[in-house]
């Protein structure tokens, strides 16, 4: 990227590994988190918008043409995945101050993306519609919400939906994430502390 660049810029290596430390405590996930729910809400928004338009139109076909445009859904709950993830891994950070220090993410999960098994490491239990909600979207930030082919075939969906009802349950998981981050005691990393969990093999791995 050449200098001045009027696209913008990016700078790395240059924090000390206390700020990277700082950097990796839950105030900073919850921001991240707060930046994608600002962004998921306009998503849904022009989503519920274009729909209202295609009703309207399949109504009243003579009222003239409908602009087609590309759906904001599964783009807008791919943020919501990514939200989520960034609330979790900032209440995970709160049960294991460990995982991040000395400038560096220690152990598998905080690199991790399947959300259930952040939020089991974190100890939080999700009710079954969330659990769903994480499922779908740990498959979101993996492939669909990004991509429109997997790996393979064998990963490729052959068909993916997003419920409209998926939004709700995002909204009060994101609120009890974020109200469990602001009432949890911060723990701080004891000498001889054990080393940051790492994630279970699966059966069959």
């Amino acid at each position: 990227m050449q200098k001045n660049s009027a696209v913008g810029s990016i700078e790395k290596g240059l924090q000390p590994d206390w700020a990277f430390d700082m950097l990796g405590t839950s105030l900073f996930w919850r921001t991240k988190a707060d930046e994608l729910d600002r962004m998921v809400r306009l998503g849904y928004m022009a989503w519920r918008e274009d729909i209202e338009a295609i009703r309207a139109y399949t109504t009243d076909p003579e009222r003239g043409t409908l602009e087609h445009r590309p759906s904001t859904l599964t783009v807008a709950f791919f943020l919501a995945a990514v939200a989520i993830e960034n609330l979790l891994k900032a209440n995970f950070v709160v049960e294991h101050p460990e995982c991040i220090s000395k400038g560096k993410f220690r152990g598998d999960v905080i690199t991790n993306h399947d959300l259930c098994e952040i939020a089991r490491e974190a100890r939080i239990d999700l009710e079954s519609d969330e659990r769903d909600f994480c499922e779908l979207g740990s498959e979101a930030i993996g492939s669909f919400g990004r991509y429109h082919i997997g790996k393979n075939s064998t990963d490729s969906p052959n068909g993916y939906t997003v419920k409209d009802s998926a939004f709700p349950i995002y909204e009060r998981l994101y609120a009890r994430l974020r109200k469990r981050i602001e009432t949890q005691p911060w723990k701080k990393p004891a000498a001889g502390q054990p080393p940051a969990p790492q994630l279970a093999p699966r059966r069959g791995a």
